[in-house]
């Protein structure tokens, strides 16, 4: 701001802004030219304050849904939930970013797409739930005996919370697949 422009006049934001980091004082203690700058530096330290607090929750959320869809991302080849970690990664950034929550809705619905298909083959979901199980006691067998490769209780309890996802996200889609056919049957009645 050029310091010779006039100071802009308060708005009412300002103003609510200066009661409200002038609360506990009696304008009586403050001469009445003292007033004036005191409640304009106080409106201009809460502006400053909010706009790094603005920041920082923005800095914040981007870090951390980057690292979450990154984190997904990796997941989708590799051993883990990946779409289901994409999915909670853009939820986590379209807090703050409309790009976000325009991408996410169409994956969110392509996800549960492809959780109903996975749900709707009964053998399929069947060998799933076993294939969870045997990763649990996987998860418990790695956690206890010593002489296995990378035999620890990190190793057994990664595989066991593993296990214990795909049971739960194996559990949801079953359920919501059946709610799904249920709206429907009610719906052609």
């Amino acid at each position: 701001m050029d310091p010779t422009e006039p100071e802009p006049l308060p708005t009412p934001e300002d103003i609510s802004l200066a009661e409200e980091f002038t609360e506990g004082r009696h304008d009586d203690e403050l001469e009445e030219p003292q007033a004036g700058v005191v409640e304009a530096a106080l409106v201009r330290d809460a502006r400053r304050r909010r706009r790094v607090t603005i920041w920082a929750r923005k800095a914040g959320v981007a870090l951390g849904g980057g690292l979450i869809l990154a984190a997904g991302i990796a997941m989708i080849p590799l051993p883990g939930p990946g779409w289901l970690v994409v999915v909670l990664g853009l939820w986590v950034l379209s807090l703050e970013f409309s790009w976000a929550e325009r991408l996410l809705e169409p994956i969110k619905d392509k996800v549960i797409e492809a959780a109903h298909a996975a749900a709707s083959n009964r053998w399929g979901t069947i060998l799933s739930v076993l294939s969870a199980c045997g990763i649990i006691v996987a998860g418990i067998v790695w956690a206890t005996w010593d002489r296995l490769p990378y035999g620890s209780w990190l190793t057994g309890g990664s595989l066991t919370a593993s296990g214990v996802l795909a049971l739960v996200t194996i559990w949801w889609s079953v359920h919501d697949l059946r709610k799904k056919r249920a709206r429907l049957a009610a719906e052609q009645s």
